[in-house]
């Protein structure tokens, strides 16, 4: 786990994608989070956001996989603060409130005999909402690992058990969509 206060804010470098859409006009990646854990291991953390070209607008901000989806899946027009905010912030502005959703959930499935307790330590893995990983070794992103992430990572099967605190098999292999997966950017390929 990364304390909100060990974070250091990096300014990456801006650059146009090349990325073009008559929707999107233009996008910006930035990558925003740099620290290390205090060990002799080189733990980077780092997070994205897009802005959008008309106006520099950012409209959108990842680190761990799903959380948009898990958490505030009813925010259609990315209007969520947690959106726009810098994650060092996380914790004190969504850590209650993810950590009830999560309490609610086990409490419904039966899957912890404390939910509160469960739930707030979920929510203190996952903010600040920053992806992980330990220089030189294998990137995994799981529900037992959470190191990096791979293209072929089934995210929602590492994400999911973690809010209900039990297994949610989906049965995908990374060899599944292995056709759908390039060498080279954007490794995604059209259907």
């Amino acid at each position: 786990m990364l304390a909100s206060s060990s974070i250091q804010h990096v300014e990456g470098t801006l650059r146009r994608s090349r990325f073009r859409s008559p929707d999107v006009p233009g996008v910006i990646r930035r990558s925003g989070l740099r620290g290390t854990t205090g060990s002799a291991v080189a733990r980077s953390h780092w997070w994205r956001r897009t802005r959008r070209f008309r106006g520099w607008r950012q409209i959108n901000r990842t680190g761990h996989p799903m959380m948009w989806p898990i958490f505030w899946s009813d925010d259609a027009q990315f209007t969520n603060p947690a959106n726009t905010r810098h994650p060092s912030e996380d914790f004190d502005a969504d850590g209650k409130y993810i950590g009830d959703l999560i309490a609610a959930a086990v409490a419904a499935s039966g899957t912890s005999d404390d939910p509160q307790g469960y739930g707030q330590i979920v929510a203190r893995e996952l903010f600040p909402d920053v992806l992980s990983y330990v220089v030189g070794t294998p990137a995994a992103y799981s529900f037992a690992v959470r190191n990096g992430r791979m293209l072929a990572d089934n995210a929602p099967e590492a994400m999911l058990p973690l809010v209900v605190n039990t297994a949610v098999p989906s049965g995908l292999t990374p060899s599944v969509s292995k056709h759908l997966r390039g060498r080279g950017f954007p490794y995604v390929m059209a259907v």
